[in-house]
């Protein structure tokens, strides 16, 4: 039995599951989806790393959480798949552009923004039924949260305990700029539905 391993990958990253009849059909999709992905992973990891040159907030750790906007697009636009693909690859692009890969924020770059996205699309396969602009909101702060949450648990194991004096101001910190981000992701979701 011969294995097709172009169209098992192209089910895997488009998430379908489905097989089209006509090729061109199938790789229209899959070519689109790329688009779709290369796009996002370009605009969080700029704004990963423009975010690295704007004043530091007085709270150690906290940040606006800008590129976190690419991966709510991603899961709310196009799927699970995509919206941890953008969350991992921006932090790579962001960090190797900004000059921090392998550092330790890049560590916790990385396990803040992957334990995001896990959290914000386990949340949205409960509120896609209810597909609304409060929904951002709640995509937001809970993404927010859980990239603190990320970040904390990594800097706990190579730290130790005294960051986790920090965490009742990181997570009050979340609500507030997932609240912004969130509100910002469905502002953008509408108009880039209309382009891509």
């Amino acid at each position: 039995m011969r294995v097709n391993v172009s169209t098992f990958f192209s089910n895997i990253y488009c998430g379908t599951g489905k097989m089209t009849k006509m090729a061109g059909k199938k790789t229209e999709n899959h070519s689109r989806y790329l688009a779709k992905v290369a796009i996002l992973v370009a605009i969080g990891a700029t704004l990963h790393s423009l975010e690295t040159f704007l004043p530091p907030p007085a709270l150690p750790g906290a940040k606006l959480g800008l590129a976190n906007l690419a991966t709510i697009l991603a899961l709310s636009g196009i799927n699970y798949q995509a919206g941890l693909t953008v969350a991992a690859l921006r932090v790579f692009l962001g960090s190797l552009l900004s000059g921090t890969i392998f550092g330790y924020t890049f560590y916790l770059s990385l396990a803040g923004a992957c334990t995001s996205a896990l959290v914000m699309g386990f949340l949205l396969l409960f509120l896609l039924q209810h597909k609304s602009r409060a929904m951002f909101f709640l995509l937001g702060v809970s993404g927010a949260a859980s990239h603190n949450l990320g970040q904390l648990a990594v800097a706990y194991l190579l730290v130790g305990k005294a960051v986790l004096v920090y965490l009742p101001y990181l997570l009050l910190f979340a609500l507030f700029t997932g609240l912004f981000t969130g509100g910002l992701a469905g502002a953008l979701q509408q108009r880039l539905e209309k382009i891509l």
